[in-house]
C-alpha cells in the first residue's frame, strides 16, 4: 500500500472565542496519487481540516495532535517551516472566488504573481501554461475576474494552487453553485490533473455526488464528529451509520427515481454528552444518551462510530410458512419468506393478488400464527397481538379503511380508543396529541371534525383518519397494506407523500404492500418480490424494480 503523505492523530481543533471543539479528535490519512473525500452539512468541521493542514488556524484556534506531513510533525514547527510548505508543497483551493480573486488584477497576472520572484517573464510563461493546462482560453487571459463565469474562476483558483506543483491539493467545495456543465468539466479537470502530476487530493463537500465521482475513500463528520469511514462505493450504496444514510438520501443526484428527503431537524430533545445525532437519529436508543465517542481507529474497511454498532435491524423474519385449509383441501399461502427491515427503513412487499403479501403482515402484525419460522422485533420473538397494543411497536393499516373502524363511530372514539386502552390517556391528555396528529396527516383539528363519524368521511380521509389512529401508538414499523389502492390517483399521491414524509419526520420503518412497481421504486430502499407465497427476488429497491419494469414495458411494447 502507498505510503501516507498526510496524516492526521487525534487532531482536535478548538477556536479562541468558543468553549466547544469545531473538531474532535480524528485520524486521517491521504496517500500518493489518491483522493479521500471529507464529507457533511455545514458547520461540521471540513474547512477547520483543510485549514489547519495549511496552517491558516495560528493565532485563531488551538490545535491539538500530530499533523504529519511527509514525515514532518508540522503542528510542532514555527511559523517559518508553516511558510515554506504552504503554497510550496501543499495547495488549497477555496471555495468562493469571489472572495479569493482580486477584482482590479487580470487573471493571467494573479496566477503569475506568486511567482514573480523567478522573474516577470518566466512567471507569466509559468501562468500561461498553467491556465492552459486547466483548459481556460486565451482568450479570458487578459480578463478580470468579473467578466469570466463562475466555471472559468474556479479554473483560475486551480492554475493558482497548481502553480507551486504541490504533492497535496486541497479543494474546498469545487463546484458549488456551478451549472451542471461546469461541474462536470470541473471534475474531469482534477481527475485529469491528478492522473498526470499524481498529487494526493482532498476533497471537501457536501455533495455526495461530487465525492463518489472523486475519491476512493470518504471521512462523514457531523458537528465536527468523526462518524463514518469507508470505501466511497461502500458509504453510497449501504451506509452504516444513520447521518450517512441521510446524506445520500438527501442528494438528488444518487438516484433519479426517488423522493428527497433531508434529516429531520429533530426527533427529540438533544442531551448533554452522548452521541451528537441523538436528537436527530431514527434509532437512537437511552444507552445513546451516554455513548462516549473514540476516535475511529482508519482500516481498510467501514468503521463506523454509533453505540448499535452501526444501522440495526428492527424486523428480521425468518423461514415464515402459513396455510390455510380451503374445504378439504390445504392451500400454502405463504412458503418460506425471510427478509430484513433495517431501521429507518421502506421495504416494499410486491406480488400479484393472491402472492401472500397480506398474509405476511398479519403474522408479522401478531394478528395470526405462522406454521413455521420465526418473526423477531428489536431482538424479541414477536407475541400475538401485544406488539400492536404497545408504544413503539407494530401498526397495520389495512387496504380498506371501511373494514377497520365502525361507519357510526365519531372520529374522535376512533382515535381516543388505542390511546385509553393502550396508553392509559384519560380524554383531556389524549386530545392534544390527538389534534397534533390530525394536523400531521393533513385533516382539520377542530372539534366539528372530531364529532363526525366515520360514514361521513370520504375514503382519503378515512384512511387518513387509519394512518393517524396507527401512528398515535408512536409505532418504530408501519405495515402500509395497499394503503392508496382504493383512492383516485390525485388523493393517492397526496396519501403517499403524506405517509412517506410522516415516515421521515418521526423516524418509524415502513412496510408497504402494493402491486405498483413505480411506486416501490419511487419511495422505498428494499424490495421483496412474491409469487405465490414464495420470494421470487429480495434486495435493492433500484436494481431489482428497474429490471422488473423494463421488462414489463418491453412486453407491453
Amino acid at each position: 500500500m502507498t505510503k501516507a503523505i498526510l496524516e492526521f492523530r487525534n487532531v482536535s481543533i478548538r477556536y479562541k472565542d468558543s468553549d466547544k471543539l469545531a473538531l474532535h479528535p480524528l485520524n486521517l490519512k491521504v496517500r500518493s496519487g489518491e483522493s479521500v473525500g471529507i464529507v457533511g452539512e455545514s458547520g461540521s468541521g471540513k474547512t477547520s481540516v483543510a485549514l489547519a493542514i495549511m496552517g491558516l488556524l495560528q493565532g485563531r484556534a488551538n490545535v491539538e495532535g500530530d499533523i504529519i506531513f511527509m514525515g514532518e510533525w508540522l503542528n510542532a514547527k514555527d511559523k517559518s517551516t508553516w511558510e515554506g510548505i504552504r503554497w510550496n508543497r501543499v495547495s488549497l483551493v477555496f471555495q468562493n472566488a469571489s472572495n479569493i480573486l482580486n477584482p482590479m488584477m487580470k487573471v493571467l497576472h494573479q496566477v503569475a504573481e506568486p511567482m514573480l520572484k523567478k522573474g516577470r517573464r518566466q512567471a507569466h510563461e509559468r501562468a500561461s501554461k498553467l491556465l492552459e493546462e486547466v483548459g481556460l482560453e486565451a482568450l479570458w487571459w487578459e480578463a478580470y475576474p468579473g467578466q469570466l463565469s463562475g466555471g472559468m474562476r474556479q479554473k483560475v483558483l486551480i492554475a493558482m494552487a497548481l502553480a507551486c506543483e504541490p504533492e497535496l491539493l486541497i479543494v474546498d467545495e469545487p463546484t458549488m453553485a456551478l451549472d451542471p456543465m461546469s461541474k462536470l468539466q470541473i471534475i474531469n479537470l482534477l481527475k485529469t490533473l491528478q492522473k498526470r502530476h499524481r498529487f494526493g487530493m482532498i476533497v471537501i463537500s457536501h455533495e455526495m455526488k461530487l465525492i463518489e465521482a472523486l475519491c476512493k475513500e470518504v471521512y462523514v463528520l457531523y458537528r465536527g464528529h468523526h462518524l463514518e469511514f469507508g470505501k466511497v462505493e461502500e458509504v453510497m450504496k449501504t451506509p452504516r451509520h444513520p447521518y450517512s444514510k441521510g446524506l445520500v438520501g438527501a442528494s438528488w443526484e444518487i438516484d433519479a427515481y426517488r423522493d428527497i428527503w433531508g434529516i429531520p431537524n429533530y426527533l427529540r430533545e438533544s442531551v448533554r454528552g452522548g452521541c451528537p445525532f441523538y436528537s436527530r437519529c431514527f434509532q437512537a436508543v437511552e444507552a445513546c444518551r451516554k455513548y462516549e465517542f473514540t476516535p475511529l481507529e482508519i482500516e481498510n474497511g467501514q468503521v463506523v462510530a454509533c453505540k448499535r454498532g452501526g444501522i440495526a435491524t428492527l424486523l428480521d423474519v425468518r423461514g415464515i410458512t402459513k396455510s390455510y385449509k380451503v374445504g378439504k383441501q390445504k392451500f400454502c399461502a405463504v412458503n418460506q419468506v425471510s427478509f430484513e427491515v433495517a431501521e429507518g427503513e421502506v421495504l416494499t412487499l410486491i406480488g400479484a393478488s393472491g402472492s401472500g403479501k397480506s398474509t405476511i403482515a398479519s403474522v408479522i402484525a401478531g394478528i395470526q400464527h405462522g406454521d413455521e419460522g420465526v418473526v423477531r422485533f428489536r431482538g424479541k420473538e414477536i407475541e400475538p397481538l401485544h406488539i400492536m397494543r404497545e408504544r413503539g411497536g407494530v401498526q397495520l393499516v389495512v387496504q380498506d379503511p371501511d373494514s377497520a373502524m365502525n361507519a357510526n363511530w365519531k372520529v374522535f372514539d376512533i382515535l381516543y380508543e388505542p390511546m385509553k386502552w393502550n396508553l392509559n390517556y384519560c380524554k383531556k391528555g389524549a386530545l392534544k396529541h390527538m389534534k397534533q396528529m390530525l394536523r400531521a396527516v393533513q385533516l382539520d383539528d377542530d372539534e366539528g371534525f372530531l364529532q363526525l363519524r366515520a360514514g361521513q368521511l370520504s375514503g382519503g380521509e378515512k384512511q387518513r383518519i387509519a394512518i393517524a389512529r396507527a401512528l398515535l401508538m408512536s409505532p418504530k414499523l408501519l405495515i402500509a397494506d395497499e394503503v392508496s389502492a382504493m383512492l383516485d390517483p390525485s388523493n393517492a399521491a397526496n396519501l403517499v407523500k403524506m405517509l412517506k414524509e410522516m415516515q421521515n419526520k418521526l423516524g418509524f420503518s415502513m412496510i408497504y404492500i402494493t402491486h405498483d412497481l413505480y411506486l416501490a421504486r419511487k419511495i422505498s430502499d428494499k424490495t421483496v418480490i412474491l409469487e405465490r407465497g414464495c420470494v421470487k427476488q429480495y434486495g435493492e429497491s433500484s436494481a431489482i424494480l428497474d429490471d422488473a419494469i423494463e421488462s414489463i414495458e418491453a412486453y407491453a411494447i
